[in-house]
């Protein structure tokens, strides 16, 4: 099932539209590469989230979501290109797309580089799985912040290749977690795939609390709120090198892979570029009725659109169900006795209430061959 749908073929149409302006032969030279670059780096994204659509958005073991950006615990972010959570195998993977071509390869003191038909020298490029293994570290540090870490007790990472790419597998082996975007499926079914006797004896956690768990990671995602202007504007010219700076390539060789966040949000403008007042807020709405949610416990939409859950007088079994629930989602109300939350952590908490128990989780999976964990 895909909880978080692709956003890449809305970026791409921005960034053919950016490249196509009559003014963009007037931008500085690395505003113009960042852009092409760019463009290459969300063709290769759009042709993976392609791939990976087709493979799991109809099972509902496996929930499926791109495009992700969380905070990394040291006061920035780490972006995530797709994220597979698998619940019968307790695995999450995270799949990084680099859209390079020519020859990718490594030498023994594991600097990488990139073999273009034609050249006499490779051109040097960042490590394909470092940023991959930072990720890693976030994914794990939230499951285990959120108490996920028993229900995905292992997180593989794949790192995807155009099929044009050549990769030179004498130097960069099966030790490491570099594919084919065409060969991907293949070998993430050796890491999170099941077979059907596994399946008989998964203790996984249920598919309501798998959807549950993918709901509240979809929900930790947080916008850049920078425009593609803003974006390719901010970059710098490359150093006089003949090494390209971290992330970037040639014109027409190689693209970097950057996930780009969603469009900031901002006041509609006249034709004189002057901003338009917001219309005047509605008045508040009457509370609606209360409804029940489940067993000693209620929801009831507030005027101002949050919901607000609260339990039978006296149902302590219920109150310690609704509290684990909204716990770090919403907000206790003392006076009225109730959980806050907005729409969107509201629909988590009716997820958790709904789904069975994770503590219930124990036990061990079967042996697997592992993919590279760095």
């Amino acid at each position: 099932m895909i909880l978080k749908p692709s956003n890449k073929s809305d970026e791409l149409a921005e960034v053919i539209s950016f490249v196509d302006d009559p003014s963009f032969t007037g931008l500085p030279a690395h505003v113009r590469k960042a852009a092409l670059a760019r463009k290459k780096g969300i063709e290769g994204e759009k042709y993976t989230a392609h791939i990976l659509d087709r493979k799991f958005f109809n099972l509902g073991d496996h929930a499926l979501i791109h495009d992700l950006r969380i905070p990394d615990g040291i006061g920035g972010y780490a972006q995530f290109d797709h994220v597979v959570l698998s619940r019968l195998s307790r695995t999450a993977s995270i799949f990084e797309v680099k859209n390079y071509g020519g020859r990718l390869s490594r030498n023994a003191h594991d600097e990488w580089m990139l073999w273009y038909e034609g050249r006499r020298r490779p051109v040097s490029i960042a490590n394909p799985l470092a940023q991959v293994r930072r990720q890693r570290e976030v994914l794990r540090n939230w499951m285990r912040d959120n108490r996920h870490d028993k229900a995905f007790e292992q997180i593989g990472v794949f790192v995807i290749m155009p099929p044009g790419c050549e990769i030179d597998r004498k130097a960069v082996t099966a030790d490491f977690s570099v594919y084919k975007a065409d060969n991907v499926i293949a070998e993430w079914n050796e890491f999170g795939g099941i077979s059907p006797l596994g399946k008989l004896f998964s203790i996984g956690v249920s598919q309501g609390s798998l959807r549950a768990i993918g709901v509240q990671l979809a929900a930790a995602h947080v916008p850049d709120g920078k425009t593609l202007h803003q974006r390719l504007r901010g970059t710098q010219p490359a150093a006089s090198t003949q090494m390209p700076a971290e992330g970037t390539e040639d014109r027409d060789e190689a693209a970097i892979s950057v996930s780009g966040p969603e469009p900031e949000l901002v006041p509609p403008e006249s034709s004189e570029g002057i901003l338009v007042p917001s219309p005047a807020p509605a008045r508040p709405i009457k509370a609606g009725e209360a409804e029940a949610l489940a067993q000693g416990i209620s929801q009831k939409i507030l005027g101002d659109g949050r919901i607000a859950f609260f339990t039978e007088p006296g149902n302590e079994d219920a109150a310690a169900r609704l509290a684990a629930a909204c716990e770090g989602h919403g907000k206790w109300n003392r006076q009225y006795r109730n959980w806050l939350c907005d729409a969107a952590a509201a629909e988590i908490v009716r997820a958790c209430l709904i789904a069975d128990p994770l503590a219930a989780i124990s036990g061990s999976d079967p042996k697997r061959r592992h993919v590279e964990q760095g």
